[in-house]
């Protein structure tokens, strides 16, 4: 009732006193006989005409019949003539006339005489316009799709959510578009279902068999398709189903993962600590959560463990860097510095100096 609280029990004998003494009183008057405004007193008649008693309603919707009444006769509107206009103009549409369809005097009009715009169709015979939908749901369903793909048929493409209603005010079919996210749980579900366009099963199911062709057990998760959090949970568990497991790595290492699973992990010498990275790596963990537990780098850690899975997942030797040959140009320059004795320690020297003889420089 705005900022003033308004005690319903004494506004509906104030209103009763002054409807019986006069049931034209204008709002004016009531709003004296309550001591608010215009508005407030609009608003306590309409909470009235809810929870007031019944004597108090039928003097409200007496009061409001005369005060519409007397509309009319300032504005000199016929309802019949508006009863008319609403027939003729459904019998040159071939069928119920929406809102829209009508100029908006008309709309008016009807809306002022009768009160609302179903009520003027109901006063016209023409029926109430409105998309009735069976109670049954499996029927409701196989409705809402059909409605959606004439919708569809009628653009020439999928539907947006925001420019189905105005085309579906053209056609036999619901004019809000949230009942299908009511229905559906979302309008991308709804058109999913419709065949408009790949449901998210649909999708799921495409990349878990792409993904199991791949004939690994763990794939990255570089490797998966971009997806809301609910579908990529979703076919986490769709591939774990399957035995595939996705880990926080780049495909190479997903594949060297795979490899080495598939040689149970072997124990290689002097590889323990890769080995155990590797593990936790399989698991699901990530370098980084690796590096904190152990204390070190995550650099360290990708080190140690790409050491052994590239042992493991190969002959069982670890891969060695190949030695970069010295150029001609520093083989001299170490020359001329040992021979000038520039390397103060001989055992660097004879270091440096047996290097380039095992290189052939």
């Amino acid at each position: 009732m705005g900022n003033r609280k308004v005690d319903l029990v004494q506004a509906q004998h104030a209103v009763c006193e002054v409807l019986s003494r006069n049931i034209h009183a204008t709002n004016s008057e009531l709003a004296a006989a309550l001591g608010v405004c215009a508005t407030t007193v609009r608003r306590v008649l309409n909470r009235l005409l809810q929870c007031g008693s019944e004597d108090t309603k039928l003097l409200i919707q007496k009061r409001n019949e005369e005060v519409r009444m007397r509309w009319w006769s300032r504005k000199e509107i016929d309802p019949g003539e508006v009863l008319r206009e609403l027939r003729l103009l459904a019998e040159k549409l071939g069928r119920v006339p929406r809102e829209n369809d009508v100029p908006s005097l008309l709309f008016t009009r009807a809306v002022n005489v009768f009160g609302s715009w179903n009520a003027a169709i109901r006063a016209a015979g023409l029926g109430v316009n409105r998309f009735r939908l069976p109670r049954d749901r499996e029927l409701k369903r196989e409705l809402l799709l059909d409605a959606l793909r004439k919708v569809a048929e009628k653009l020439g493409r999928v539907p947006k959510q925001g420019e189905y209603r105005e085309v579906a005010q053209e056609l036999d079919a619901p004019r809000d578009p949230s009942i299908y996210v009511r229905f559906f749980g979302s309008w991308e579900e709804a058109l999913g279902q419709a065949g408009l366009i790949r449901t998210r099963e649909d999708v799921i199911q495409e990349e878990v068999e792409r993904l199991a062709s791949l004939g690994r057990r763990y794939v990255s998760v570089k490797e998966l398709p971009r997806l809301s959090s609910g579908a990529r949970k979703a076919l986490k568990k769709a591939l774990g189903q399957r035995g595939i497991t996705v880990v926080h790595v780049t495909p190479k290492v997903a594949k060297l993962l795979s490899a080495a699973l598939e040689r149970g992990f072997p124990v290689i010498d002097g590889l323990d600590r890769g080995r155990a990275f590797a593990i936790r790596l399989a698991s699901g963990r990530t370098f980084r959560s690796i590096a904190a537990d152990a204390g070190i780098t995550g650099e360290r850690v990708r080190q140690l463990a790409m050491k052994y899975l590239r042992a493991a997942a190969g002959s069982g030797k670890v891969r060695r860097r190949p030695v970069r040959p010295y150029s001609s140009a520093f083989s001299n320059a170490v020359g001329e510095s040992v021979s000038r004795g520039g390397i103060g320690d001989s055992g660097q020297a004879r270091r440096v100096a047996a290097s380039c003889e095992a290189t052939g420089i």
